[in-house]
């Protein structure tokens, strides 16, 4: 086991060996589309909701470029953008943006409020945020700040029960009787609909979210970047 000495040491030679090995893929990003790595930062919900056909597409016209995916809340994707660890990032909004980055929409997320069984006595009729925050939440942790505006407009206290880290997370919780989640509207199964997830109508109205694709304005796009951003415009629904 490394000691206390050890482990600080770790912390700054593993961040300075992601910044060289960062600094090599770069060289490669660089090169064409005939090889070369591309690097992509992605939530739960932007990767499921519009990037996975998107990458198919793009995999099926440049199959030589190695794709590699990270998976994380919109803070960390944005984070690994920011760090230069990530060509591009597709996350959800809202997004704590600055000057050095640069937000386009894509396409819009309906989300649901949903249960499992042991609290299908909410669905019938619908139910107010009020009643609702009566029961426990399950939320995203790092990114839940849309739902905690959605809850304060309405003057209702958000104190989820629970954090999950990514949105995927969530569903099975909610299966589990664990409490009352938001999800994209596509996300349960046909076979999950009337038998583990349950919707619960709500008196207000839940506010649309934007997928967004975003990219740095410090560092210049590399092709396999410039063509992914490309095809994502081309099939961009807002």
């Amino acid at each position: 086991e490394l000691t206390a000495e050890g482990e600080t040491l770790y912390r700054h030679v593993s961040a300075a060996f992601e910044q060289l090995q960062a600094g090599e893929e770069a060289l490669l990003r660089g090169g064409g589309l005939d090889g070369g790595i591309l690097r992509i930062a992605a939530t739960e919900i932007a990767l499921h909701v519009f990037l996975l056909p998107v990458l198919s597409r793009f995999r099926g016209r440049y199959p030589g470029v190695h794709i590699r995916l990270f998976n994380g809340s919109t803070p960390a994707a944005i984070d690994e953008l920011k760090n230069g660890l990530a060509d591009l990032a597709f996350v959800t909004s809202p997004i704590d943006m600055t000057d050095k980055l640069r937000s386009t929409p894509l396409t819009e997320v309906q989300e649901i409020a949903v249960c499992g069984s042991a609290y299908r006595s909410l669905t019938g009729s619908p139910v107010t945020l009020e009643a609702l925050a009566e029961y426990p939440m399950i939320s995203l942790g790092a990114d839940g700040s849309a739902y905690r505006q959605f809850f304060a407009e309405n003057h209702v206290p958000f104190e989820p029960d629970i954090e999950a880290a990514t949105a995927d997370q969530i569903l099975p919780m909610v299966k589990a009787n664990l409490g009352i989640g938001f999800v994209p509207a596509s996300f349960p199964s046909e076979e999950d609909w009337g038998h583990s997830i349950f919707r619960i109508d709500l008196t207000e109205t839940v506010p649309l979210r934007k997928v967004c694709m975003v990219e740095s304005t410090q560092h210049p796009a590399a092709a396999a970047a410039r063509e992914l951003k490309s095809i994502c415009l081309a099939q961009a629904r807002v």
